[in-house]
């Protein structure tokens, strides 16, 4: 709207017009925007009209078409600032679902080689116990046939002295 037609407007009727634009912006139903926009200049150039200041039509729907781009271009700023948000805070997400990853894999990996290395020592384990009963086994088995010689001998003895 030109500066002449702004200082013509009272605030009423430019908060009306921003009203109207907000409508156009918002997608609000043809039939709603057209009854609002028609009250408008049924009341405004009836207004203007008593007062004898003259009026162009066109510049009025240009301001509210300006207004109404405006108003749409701020909401598209608005709704791409919260695209940028949103698409920062899943990128940061990822990094860090990557990370808690990357590092479970690590500490299942070193958990991993833990069992081997306690696999490992089992069977050195099982290996010495297998080596100490074999032992055992032979340590039993001399002493038995120590025993046996000597009860033997026992009784050889015996046997010669009641000869």
């Amino acid at each position: 709207m030109e500066t002449e037609e702004k200082n013509t407007l009272d605030e009423v009727q430019t908060i009306e017009l921003r009203r109207i634009s907000s409508m156009i912006a918002k997608g609000d139903p043809l039939t709603n925007i057209n009854a609002s926009w028609e009250l408008f200049l049924n009341g405004t150039l009836t207004d203007l009209a008593r007062k004898e200041i003259p009026t162009d039509v066109n510049n009025l729907v240009q301001h509210v078409l300006r207004e109404a781009y405006l108003e749409s271009a701020n909401d598209l700023r608005v709704y791409a600032e919260k695209v940028r948000y949103y698409n920062e805070k899943k990128r940061e997400m990822r990094n860090e679902i990557l990370k808690i990853r990357e590092s479970t894999e690590r500490y299942i990996s070193s958990l991993e080689s833990m069992l081997d290395t306690a696999g490992d020592d089992a069977q050195l384990a099982n290996i010495d116990l297998q080596n100490t009963l074999q032992k055992t086994q032979q340590t039993l088995q001399s002493m038995s046939n120590i025993s046996k010689m000597l009860q033997d001998t026992a009784m050889a003895i015996i046997r010669k002295i009641g000869e």
